[in-house]
């Protein structure tokens, strides 16, 4: 199993990042397509929560997906799974968000990946490219919060240590 662990601060509050996360049908305001993303769509009935399904389409392949641990504003786990005789995929993403000191919200990202069949035998070259994927993942959700978050505060109240 390939295993990644990766981080940011993001200056809005657990609340926002939650829900941002959460909100599967609107990953496309803020993810842009890239080499391994395509898009996600969701499955099951509104609202998100534990149970919800979904498909995260990548470059390469369609990933059914499962919001497996639903803990507002705190915690969320997705995992998916792209059965297949010659290669299969399992993917975990577990988001923990905890409150900073300055109202802000730092988040940890744990993906696990486990490749079956023939895809152990990429396993080791696939590393870099999940945690490269892993960081643009969170640097896009920063960019996006912060930059909603000053398109919403009056200039008035800048300058904002950053």
């Amino acid at each position: 199993m390939i295993e990644v662990e990766v981080e940011t601060t993001i200056a809005r509050p657990p609340e926002d990042v939650f829900a941002a996360l959460t909100d599967i049908e609107r990953y496309a305001d803020w993810l842009p397509p890239s080499e391994e993303f395509v898009s996600v769509e969701r499955t099951s009935e509104l609202p998100v929560r534990e149970g919800t399904t979904y498909l995260d389409r990548t470059t390469k392949m369609t990933l059914q997906g499962v919001v497996t641990h639903f803990e507002p504003p705190r915690r969320v786990i997705f995992r998916e799974r792209a059965p297949g005789l010659l290669l299969s995929v399992e993917v975990q993403m577990d988001y923990t968000l905890t409150p900073t000191a300055d109202g802000g919200t730092r988040v940890y990202r744990c993906s696990g990946l486990k490749l079956g069949g023939l895809g152990r035998l990429f396993a080791s070259r696939v590393a870099p490219g999940v945690r490269k994927e892993n960081e643009r993942i969170l640097a896009a959700l920063k960019n996006h919060l912060e930059a909603d978050r000053d398109a919403a505060t009056p200039a008035a109240d800048e300058p904002r240590a950053r």
